[in-house]
């Protein structure tokens, strides 16, 4: 093989090479930037994660007769479908992305609200909601008959939202 058509074929090679890669980059930006543009369409899944404490109190504080069991499952599940709206964003949270959701509140003066869940506030959102869940069972087995556990449940998912809202 002459010279020429060796540093030819060689040029050729690491061309397509250097082709390659730059498309293996351009898929995974694009990749980046389809995932960028479904998050607006998404349902708000920090609003509902912020959300769910205060539903879930009222819908313990308007209940008529709840048994103790009954009222107990109502509070666990606020804190357990939270950390599966966690868990939905992990991925997102560990790629090192700040997961974000805003909504206008009063465009004429450019005020919006932004909700917002990085590294440091997933770990607490964690913390918050298995804790949460912990003092829910704990509690169960803890308070007596003659306890208003309505009243109790409410107020810790109150106080559970609360502490979400401060994450």
């Amino acid at each position: 093989i002459p010279i020429a058509s060796r540093n030819h074929n060689q040029r050729t090679s690491e061309q397509l090479v250097h082709k390659s890669r730059r498309t293996v980059k351009t898929r995974l930006l694009d990749l980046k930037a389809i995932r960028f543009t479904h998050l607006p369409c998404m349902p708000p899944v920090l609003l509902l994660l912020l959300a769910l404490p205060f539903l879930l109190a009222a819908v313990a504080a308007l209940s008529g007769r709840l048994s103790r069991v009954a009222a107990a499952g109502l509070a666990g599940a606020a804190p357990l479908l939270g950390l599966v709206l966690l868990a939905s964003l992990t991925p997102a949270v560990l790629d090192g992305e700040v997961v974000r959701h805003s909504w206008h509140w009063l465009p004429q003066i450019g005020l919006d609200i932004t909700l917002r869940l990085d590294g440091l506030a997933w770990v607490f959102t964690g913390l918050v909601l298995g804790i949460g869940a912990l003092v829910v069972l704990y509690a169960h087995y803890y308070l007596s008959a003659r306890d208003s556990t309505r009243r109790f449940y409410s107020y810790l998912l109150l106080f559970m939202g609360a502490m979400l809202g401060m994450v």
